[in-house]
Order: C-alpha cells, then sequence, then structure tokens
C-alpha cells in the first residue's frame, strides 16, 4: 500500500507575501477577504467579507493576495523536504486559499526508520520556518489531503480500512473543487463521505457519475482508492509525480590583489564561463540569462546582466558580451571577488539537420553569425537599439507597425484588403508637413500628384482619422507616399517608395 502524507499551510497566503506579521492582517482579493489573522478574526473579521465591511469592523491592515508568490512559497518548502522525498505534489486552489504539499513516503519508510519518525523531520521543517501546519496521511494523496481537516490521532501502523474509516466521518463541504456537486448532495441528504461510501456499496458507482458527472466521480474514486469500473480496489495505479528542484550554477574566483582592470578580468571570466559550459553540456541545458557579481571585502556589490537572443550551451559568445559591457564600464571600486550565476536554464533543445551536410554547415554559420552579430549590437547600444518590426492591425498606417525583440515571431499577414493597393518601402513614422506654395505641394522639390486618392477614415483609440492618400513623383523622380488630412485641410509626407 502506498502512503502519504498532507501538510497544509495555514499561514501560507501571508507568509508567502514575504513580510512581518502584523497584529491585524487581513488579505483580500477582488475586493474580499479571504484570509484573517486571528487577531483579525477576534476583531470582528471574516473571510469572505467585503473589504468596505471588515474596515468597518476592525481596524485591519489590508495586503493584496499574490498567487506567483504563492507557489515560489510553495517551492521553497518542497526543496526543503525534498530531502525526504522527490515524490511531492504541490495542493493549490482556485476556490478557497488553502495551500499545502502531498508527500509519497511509502519509498523511504525503512530509509528512515519508520513512517512517525519521516512526520516528525518534516514536521521540524516547518517548524524551522515558523509555518503552522496541519497534518493527514492516508492510502491515497487526496484523502490525505481531507483528512489534514480531521482533527485525528495516528498510530502510524493504519490500514486501508481505518484510512476510509476517518474520511467517512469528514463533512461534504471539504469538495470544495466541486461546489454544485456539494450543494446537490447536501439536497440530496448526503451530508458526510460516509453517506457517498454507503450508496457506492449499496447500488453501484455508476448512479453517482450519472447524477454529478465524471469528473466528480473520477476524484471519489482516486480519494476512496477504488476502481471506476469494478468498483473494487484500483487495479492499476497511477504513477507517482516526482518532484525535480530548480537548478542553479554558481561559481566565483577571488582575485588575489583588488582590481578594476578590465584587461585582468579577461582569464578570470573566460575560466569561470567555460565551467558554466561544462555545467550546461553535462546536464543537456541550454540558457539565455547570466549574471556578473562584482564585490569586494567591504560587501560592496555591482551586478551585470547578460543576456543572448538565442540559448546557448557554448562560453564563446557570453564571453564576448560580458567583454563588451566591462569595456564601458567605470568600476566605483576595486574588485575583489567576481562571482558568475546562472539559475535559469532550459532543456536542450532538439533541432532539425539538412542532409545536405555543406548546406547544414553554412546555413548553420550564417544563423550563428547573426544571433552573435545581434547580441553584440545589443550589448554595445542597447536592446531597445536593435529590432525588427511586425504587422499590427490599425487604421492609422504608422500605428499598424510594431517595434518586436528579434526573438520574437513577427506578424506578416498582411489583410487582402491592403494587398493591391500602394504601400510605400519606407513608413515614416511621424507623418512629415508638406508646404503648399503657389506652384503647387513642395517637399525638398515640388510634387506632383499620381494614383489616388485612397481614402482612410474611422475612429482609433478615441481620434477621428480622415485622410486621403496619393502616390506623388518628385522633380527627381522619388516617388512618395502623401495625404492630405480631411479635417485640417494639409499634406503630409508618410513614406517613400523603393
Amino acid at each position: 500500500m502506498k502512503l502519504w502524507f498532507s501538510f497544509r499551510l495555514i499561514d501560507a497566503p501571508f507568509a508567502a507575501l514575504g513580510i512581518n506579521t502584523s497584529p491585524s492582517s487581513v488579505i483580500i482579493e477582488r475586493h474580499r477577504v479571504i484570509w484573517v489573522s486571528p487577531e483579525a478574526e477576534a476583531a470582528g473579521a471574516e473571510i469572505g467579507m467585503d473589504i468596505t465591511t471588515a474596515q468597518t469592523l476592525s481596524d485591519c491592515e489590508f495586503v493584496e493576495r499574490d498567487r506567483a508568490l504563492e507557489e515560489e512559497f510553495l517551492q521553497r518548502q518542497a526543496e526543503a523536504l525534498y530531502v525526504i522525498t522527490p515524490h511531492i505534489t504541490f495542493i493549490t486552489s482556485t476556490t478557497v486559499t488553502h495551500l499545502g504539499l502531498t508527500l509519497e513516503v511509502s519509498t523511504c519508510l525503512q530509509l528512515f526508520g519508520g513512517a512517525k519518525a519521516i512526520q516528525e523531520q518534516a514536521l521540524q521543517i516547518f517548524a524551522n520556518g515558523q509555518h503552522r501546519v496541519e497534518f493527514g496521511m492516508a492510502h491515497t494523496a487526496e484523502a490525505a489531503w481531507l483528512l489534514t481537516y480531521a482533527d485525528a490521532e495516528y498510530s502510524f501502523h493504519e490500514s486501508k480500512d481505518d484510512f476510509i474509516h476517518l474520511l467517512n466521518q469528514l463533512p461534504v463541504e471539504l469538495l470544495y473543487e466541486f461546489p454544485k456537486q456539494v450543494e446537490a448532495l447536501e439536497k440530496t441528504g448526503f451530508f458526510i463521505l460516509g453517506d457517498i461510501a454507503h450508496q457506492i456499496e449499496r447500488q453501484s458507482i455508476a448512479g453517482i457519475r450519472k447524477r454529478f458527472g465524471q469528473a466528480f466521480t473520477d476524484y471519489l474514486c482516486r480519494m476512496f482508492g477504488i476502481d471506476l469500473d469494478f468498483q473494487q480496489g484500483s487495479l492499476f495505479s497511477v504513477p507517482v509525480a516526482t518532484y525535480k528542484p530548480a537548478e542553479h550554477f554558481s561559481t566565483f574566483v577571488q582575485f588575489e590583489y583588488p582590481t578594476s582592470s578590465t584587461a585582468l578580468m579577461e582569464w578570470p571570466v573566460e575560466n569561470l564561463l567555460q565551467k558554466l559550459s561544462d555545467y550546461l553540456r553535462k546536464n543537456q541545458l541550454e540558457t539565455q540569462h547570466i549574471e556578473w557579481t562584482l564585490s569586494d571585502i567591504y560587501k560592496t556589490h555591482e551586478y551585470i546582466k547578460v543576456f543572448a537572443d538565442i540559448p546557448q550551451s557554448h562560453w564563446e559568445l557570453f564571453y564576448d558580451l560580458t567583454m563588451i559591457q566591462l569595456e564601458h564600464r567605470q568600476f566605483s571600486f576595486e574588485v575583489d571577488i567576481l562571482t558568475l550565476t546562472c539559475e535559469h536554464t532550459a532543456r536542450l533543445q532538439s533541432r532539425g539537420q539538412v542532409l545536405n551536410f555543406d548546406l547544414a554547415r553554412r546555413s548553420r554559420n550564417l544563423n550563428q553569425d547573426f544571433s552573435i552579430t545581434a547580441a553584440k549590437l545589443k550589448a554595445r547600444l542597447g536592446d531597445d537599439a536593435v529590432y525588427k518590426l511586425s504587422y499590427k492591425r490599425a487604421i492609422a498606417p504608422e500605428l499598424s507597425q510594431e517595434k518586436i525583440p528579434l526573438a520574437t515571431p513577427c506578424n506578416q499577414e498582411v489583410p487582402e484588403e491592403l494587398t493591391d493597393v500602394p504601400r510605400p518601402t519606407w513608413l515614416i513614422p511621424d507623418p512629415v508637413p508638406i508646404e503648399e506654395r503657389k506652384k503647387g505641394l513642395y517637399w525638398r522639390g515640388y510634387l506632383n500628384l499620381g494614383t489616388g486618392p485612397e481614402r482612410i477614415h474611422g475612429d482609433w483609440l478615441g481620434t477621428t482619422i480622415a485622410r486621403d492618400y496619393f502616390v506623388a513623383t518628385r522633380h527627381d523622380h522619388v516617388r512618395l507616399w502623401v495625404f492630405k488630412d480631411l479635417k485640417t485641410k494639409t499634406w503630409f509626407v508618410h513614406g517613400i517608395f523603393g
């Protein structure tokens, strides 16, 4: 029998925020109270209240819920519990704020000296973090989680029947992920899980499935550990999820003498990057982001972030990008320690190869050369200086293109109604005014209007646009895209044809 431990973190929504506990703290989401401290609860604040009522009843400190921080909080707890077992799953809910972790421990009972020893070690880990938890154990993950709501004493020699006996005493309202089914169960007279178990034993689970749906029935089968079709112990067990901690790489070098010379940093930078390259290749990883930390004995720190458009597993490009940034940097202190950190990695992606080896080599080199050139330009000029254009549907032509990073796929699907109308090779972002002289329109020379007009009009972002566009030819035979603003009766140049 598999054995599952569940730990419900009572203060997780608040602890995840990383702030000191206030005597009366209330966490809100969508202007509703979702978590209250004991002090705030004593003052009259309750879960489910609107924020105005809670403020009226108590002098509370309101904090907005942050789901991203909650996920990071669970990750930290899982990393701490990883010393016990790799079989760790997260418990989260979109319905309530209850968060927790479930561990499958049957494979490590002998290693740690029994279930009770494992529970004590896990509880000590939570106690070190000053987190309040409720504990449950059972033969299935779902049952163990539900039993965190039961005030049960365990001998740690329980059988499956013992766990089901404890389950049967729990109220059906704990099935909070199925609010409609819970409401229907209570109307039918099912108030505890034992009522559902008795119904399954007396008739069949098919009746439950017909009345309450497939998803709810599947959950009951997983919780009780029975087979959907045969109404008996499940014949096939679902593979246990394996938690894998985030992988981080960090290494450093300490100089014999403090330095602020870029030339003296060349060899240490190369050496540290080669260690990173070995780590990435051995673990079949690649990365687009590394970070350097320069520090002295007085704990002064300076950080340099290096980005590559294409994931890399070799050190050469990161070396060039790092040295470019170091060349243009003035250090405010002499560096004693140089640290390299890589926190964001991804599995090495398989890439297709062309069977024509010469062509494959030539194509690969061209792509690599372009990515290296682009990365070096961005390192010297800044991320905003290197970009590409993507089409965006808009009434105003100057708003129909947007700047996007080189690695982002661009939209080149122009609507059919624009494929047969003249459009310039170069579009001027801000239309330039045209002089109206006695001899005609003048912009760096007199203009003769040709093809047109093409009328573009409509409302866009609260502004009415009404223009007549023409293709004009200048005296030097340059073709321009010009328009007359029908509101102001003025002329503008908007583009130049190739």
